[in-house]
């Protein structure tokens, strides 16, 4: 549970950041679905089809297939067109569906066990929690597809197009009964791709996966790859020891989705700095500190500028307490900037470079419970930066 609510936290951090890659992919498939519904004649669209009807659909297109290929020109009304069709929890076992037109069906949940699908059309098909058992996808169109949460356990999808799919949760599992194994299509029919970070898979497809993230690779496409290798990573993290696998899940999926969300670890280093400045600006405001927690202001000896004209007042430091609500909120968020890039090393310091926009020569530092919050802050930050890079322009999950 706790793990959840997490893990939907940082979806929602990360949502702000693709804001505008979603609107713009969003407003992508409602017109690629407006058009597949424009060129939708079925006389299914929009409707339920019943058990009957479905079964003499089915009668039809069997008796289309077996006509010569010359012939089946002459007969399209026996050819099953079911686009906008509403199939949920549709049974069709062991039936030969090749060629036949799928386009914005509605087939959640179906049961498709040893089904012919190949060179079939199923744009925008909805097959979110649908099983395939030993389907043959073969040339299959599945673009922009809903396969969240499907079963394609020992399903062949060879040159079956995914582009554009939403593949969250779907399962890759081979069959273990002496057949082929599953069948992916090549690197090309998996282009823009849906949640590839999501995908389950099989202990014998991992080696595909992999085969298929080089791909990716060698020809550039950095978003899939960096997809596939997260759920490589996540399917491998399943085999290791309760304690390894937990330290993985918090340093790696949450902050960064093994590198499929490079600028994770940046939006949590922003929302440590803003939840942060809530403490620090309580600290400001009380009179008395607490437990010997507070923050204190260090001048410059040699500062080049004094407005005080008393010699042992250049060299003071003063404890910051009591400070009226908006001062405490203004010194208490640039504590907590300051203590998120406190690192660096020799001249090339963040930190140093950022308090070179005060007017004023100081620096501000905690004791106590402040203190020991500001370096928690800084290591925590320092991990979140180097994360974030490595990601962003290097492999280190390969």
């Amino acid at each position: 549970m706790t793990r959840t609510i997490i893990a939907v936290l940082l979806s929602v951090l990360s949502a702000g950041c693709g804001e505008r890659l979603g609107m713009i992919r969003e407003k992508s498939d409602r017109l690629s679905l407006a058009s597949v519904l424009l060129n939708c004649h079925g006389k299914f669209k929009h409707r339920e089809v019943t058990k009957e009807q479905l079964q003499e659909v089915v009668k039809l297109h069997t008796t289309w297939l077996h006509r010569a290929h010359a012939e089946r020109n002459k007969h399209p009304h026996e050819r099953a067109n079911l686009c906008g069709a509403r199939l949920p929890s549709a049974k069709l076992n062991r039936v030969d569906l090749s060629w036949v037109t799928l386009s914005a069906a509605d087939l959640r949940n179906a049961e498709l066990i040893h089904v012919n699908l190949a060179h079939a059309n199923l744009p925008h098909a909805d097959l979110s929690g649908a099983m395939l058992l030993a389907a043959d996808l073969t040339h299959a169109n599945l673009t922009y597809a809903n396969l969240k949460s499907a079963r394609l356990i020992g399903a062949n999808l060879y040159k079956t197009r995914l582009n554009s799919a939403n593949l969250a949760y779907t399962r890759f599992i081979p069959l273990f009964d002496n057949k082929p194994a599953t069948q992916l299509p090549e690197f090309r029919l998996w282009q823009f791709a849906r949640n590839l970070a999501l995908v389950r898979m099989g202990s014998d497809t991992i080696s595909k996966f992999h085969q298929l993230r080089e791909d990716f690779k060698r020809n550039g496409m950095r978003p899939e790859e960096r997809g596939i290798t997260a759920a490589l990573q996540r399917a491998q993290t399943q085999d290791m020891n309760w304690l390894e696998r937990n330290f993985r899940w918090i340093a790696f999926d949450l902050t960064s989705a093994y590198g499929d969300s490079p600028g994770r670890p940046l939006l949590i280093l922003v929302t440590l700095i803003l939840l942060l400045w809530l403490p620090y600006t309580v600290a400001l405001k009380m009179i008395k500190p607490i437990g010997r927690g507070a923050i204190w202001m260090v001048w410059n000896e040699d500062r080049l500028q004094d407005i005080s004209g008393d010699e042992k007042d250049k060299k003071k430091r003063e404890p910051l307490l009591g400070l009226p609500f908006l001062k405490a909120l203004h010194y208490g968020f640039w504590f907590s900037l300051l203590s998120a890039f406190h690192f660096g090393w020799r001249d090339l310091n963040v930190g140093n470079w950022i308090a070179r926009i005060q007017p004023r020569e100081y620096v501000l530092r905690g004791t106590g419970w402040v203190r020991v919050v500001s370096g928690v802050q800084s290591l925590l930050s320092i991990y979140l930066v180097a994360l974030s890079v490595l990601t962003y322009f290097g492999r280190p999950f390969e």
